[in-house]
């Protein structure tokens, strides 16, 4: 017994010495050996699972196995599985708990974490297993993953997904009109069947019935936010600057508490259903069961890997670009932990992107609609659905002030600063126009002067004395100048203003009370505004220029070299299209003809060791770290494509520096390939097509003989340490997209 309290100290503390400093919080990556099944390229996953029987005609067997290929492939090539970390490991060490008398199904899992906000948990045919970051921030206790992980392994031992698939094609065969509704059914007792058999392990691991009803609680509310709290004005926009009462929401949106919803149409019965379920198997067969844990892995774990996903939901916000939400969800963790640096930093980042957003794009594509929302965070979607372009630019740069006093040396804040600054010259904020003083301050002046005047009277009447203190004989004997004076001392020093109103529409003018009188900071900005207006200039002048002359200036302009540079190429793009329509076979072959030209490249054209490769074909290659840098790299480039916008603040910015150490690179480079295949309308070719190709070929052959590719190619750069694109072509042909022309488009932005 003393060994076993003496191991059980030991573990205390080192769990204790393994506590994360929530402080300095470092975003979550994946760590060790990268899974085997990362490695497999989508061809070798296919053929491989080809061998499987799994009681399917031969078509239906490629069909299901396309399908199963195609489906994991993507996942695991979007760069949101994470593996190795703690929640993941987490997520094993309880499903060991669960599966300690069937370990062979233990050692036929895998599992992962999913980045994603979404409450969700699903297993594969292969039996890999996926939990999102959102379920895990949303759970109460250690039971509640320990039933959805018991339900999911249901799931795997009855080979649900491969029935499920069954199913659908004797359907599909019957040709039946009702095969939503009938689909709908047989996936419902998929999941009852599930409920069951995950309910018996549960109660077989020692846990309690009573927290048997929380799951499902978590389940329906799981689209809400991970608490519900109120919002203050100070939170949003500080102390110095105002927000206009009608860009409050009066009523809270209410939540809408029905569990027997309609579940007609639905994969899954309603809330209600599963409870009754769940309780009423419980009492007629399972009630030998009395277990009473919440926590098999100790409440401590449980509360530290749940506060690691809710940190993440922050910056999973941050990724997808909903910014309001990520201000809410920050709002609420600042209540437990106070004074954050990487929540204060997350803050600061969600209003500038969100203003970039504004200035660049649409305002509306930071928010989620107030309308589909309930609970308070529809509050705050509110808020940001009232605001105008100017509104988010000073808001957002009031933020970043108020923030950056914490951190005046940290470079992200001083990115965050330099980009508010230009998009104020963007949006013609001019911040020698803002008032030296709060809304605050001059209401209170205000407030003063009105008591002032009503004493001024008072005493007026009985000495006769002015308003500045004079009596009129002595009033008269004062030089101009003197009464001048005395009337400027008494402005200067708040006493008397040019009105007693304060104009609610220039309420942003008082936002920036601070800056706008400091010189120092006036200066700055009037450096901002020199460099602004004469890049405004000098785009007028090019604008002016005629075709040749225009040729000419480009022709002029310095090019970057990158032929001495190391490069690092990451994941291309390819779609293919027949008459617009994507072919997504054909989709695939041709993703995999440009992985070929990518891995091709630095052999064909002598950069053996000047290009690194990170995408799919070659992850054995580049491991863990690789695999996590090409997640960073790519977030950054489609929101990129989003937005195309150079004023886009990267949440990833130190993680660029570190990548760009690692593989001593200052670029990298994305490839875009669209080949769409439709009737050329090439005269000459139309007149060889119509008038000989239909007289001597079957209609059908011909009309393929006519179409052509429509090709275009886009190369584009980046700058690893600063996020600008720093050079980009676009190349259009009209031929098939061989890898000789793809590898010398390439080979001519990166050398000319």
């Amino acid at each position: 017994m003393k060994y076993l309290s003496l191991c059980l100290s030991l573990l205390s503390v080192f769990f204790l010495q393994a506590q994360i400093d929530f402080n300095n919080y470092e975003k979550v990556k994946s760590k060790g050996e990268i899974p085997e099944s990362f490695k497999l390229t989508l061809d070798e996953r296919y053929n491989q699972d080809l061998k499987v029987d799994y009681g399917l005609s031969g078509y239906e067997q490629k069909e299901y196995v396309f399908m199963k290929a195609t489906s994991l492939d993507n996942l695991i090539q979007s760069g949101l599985v994470v593996y190795g970390d703690d929640m993941t490991k987490y997520i094993e060490d309880l499903a060991k708990k669960l599966l300690k008398d069937d370990e062979y199904i233990f050692d036929e899992l895998s599992f992962f974490t999913l980045r994603s906000n979404v409450a969700n948990a699903f297993i594969t045919g292969d039996g890999m297993v996926f939990v999102t970051m959102g379920l895990l921030s949303q759970l109460v206790s250690e039971s509640d993953l320990a039933f959805v992980l018991s339900h999911e392994i249901a799931h795997y031992e009855e080979k649900h997904v491969l029935n499920s698939f069954k199913r659908r094609k004797e359907l599909e065969r019957a040709n039946i009109e009702l095969e939503i509704e009938d689909f709908s059914t047989y996936s419902k007792q998929h999941e009852t069947e599930a409920d069951s058999l995950g309910l018996i392990r549960y109660l077989e691991a020692g846990y309690s019935i009573d927290q048997i009803e929380q799951v499902f609680d978590i389940l329906m509310y799981s689209h809400l936010p991970i608490d519900e709290v109120s919002v203050s004005k100070e939170f949003l926009v500080g102390d110095l600057a105002h927000i206009p009462e009608e860009y409050l929401m009066l009523e809270e949106k209410a939540i809408d508490y029905t569990e027997d919803y309609d579940d007609t149409k639905s994969s899954h019965p309603n809330i209600k259903s599963r409870k009754q379920f769940a309780l009423k198997l419980y009492k007629q067969e399972l009630s030998k069961f009395k277990g009473t844990q919440q926590y098999l892995l100790g409440e401590d774990r449980f509360n530290q890997i749940r506060s690691i996903a809710r940190f993440e939901r922050v910056q999973n916000w941050l990724y997808s670009r909903d910014y309001a939400n990520c201000l809410y969800e920050i709002a609420i963790l600042e209540k437990q932990y106070p004074n954050n640096k990487h929540l204060m930093r997350s803050k600061a980042l969600a209003w500038t992107n969100a203003a970039v957003y504004a200035v660049e794009g649409s305002n509306k594509d930071v928010f989620t609609d107030p309308d589909d929302l309930e609970g308070k965070i529809a509050g705050v979607n509110y808020f940001f659905d009232q605001l105008t372009d100017d509104d988010f630019v000073v808001y957002a740069l009031r933020n970043v002030l108020n923030l950056k006093e914490h951190f005046p040396n940290d470079k992200m804040f001083e990115k965050m600063e330099n980009t508010l600054l230009h998009l104020m010259l963007l949006e013609d904020l001019d911040l020698t126009k803002f008032y030296a003083k709060s809304l605050t301050q001059t209401a209170q002046e205000l407030e003063a002067l009105k008591t002032k005047r009503d004493t001024s009277l008072v005493e007026q009447k009985e000495t006769d004395k002015n308003k500045y203190g004079y009596t009129q004989e002595e009033w008269e004997k004062l030089s101009k100048y003197d009464k001048i004076k005395i009337k400027k001392s008494f402005v200067d020093d708040g006493v008397i203003t040019a009105s007693d109103k304060i104009d609610s529409s220039e309420y942003l003018l008082y936002a920036l009370s601070d800056i706008a009188r400091d010189e120092k900071y006036l200066e700055l900005f009037s450096t901002y505004k020199e460099a602004f207006k004469a890049k405004e200039e000098l785009q007028d002048s090019i604008n002016e220029l005629n075709p040749r002359q225009y040729v000419a200036y480009l022709e002029a302009q310095p090019t970057l070299d990158l032929s001495e540079e190391k490069l690092i190429f990451v994941e291309p793009v390819a779609v293919r299209k027949n008459f617009g329509v994507v072919q997504y076979n054909k989709t695939l072959k041709l993703s995999e003809k440009m992985h070929e030209v990518y891995d091709e490249y630095p052999y064909v054209h002598g950069k053996q060791n000047a290009i690194v490769n990170l995408n799919k074909h070659n992850l054995a290659e580049v491991g863990t770290e690789g695999y996590n840098a090409r997640a960073a790299l790519e977030r950054y480039f489609y929101r990129y494509l989003d937005l195309g916008s150079s004023y886009y603040v990267n949440p990833d910015m130190e993680e660029f520096e570190q990548i760009s150490k690692e593989y001593n690179s200052d670029y990298f480079v994305f490839s875009l390939l669209l080949d769409d295949k439709k009737l050329t309308l090439d005269p000459n070719y139309v007149y060889l097509s119509f008038y000989t190709l239909f007289i001597i070929l079957p209609p059908h052959i011909a009309v393929e003989l006519t179409k052509m590719h429509k090709v275009r190619y886009d190369v584009v750069v980046f700058d690893l340490h600063s996020g600008d694109v720093v050079k980009q072509s676009s190349y259009s042909f009209n031929a098939r997209p061989s890898k000789t022309i793809l590898s010398l488009y390439l080979n001519d932005i990166l050398n000319n």
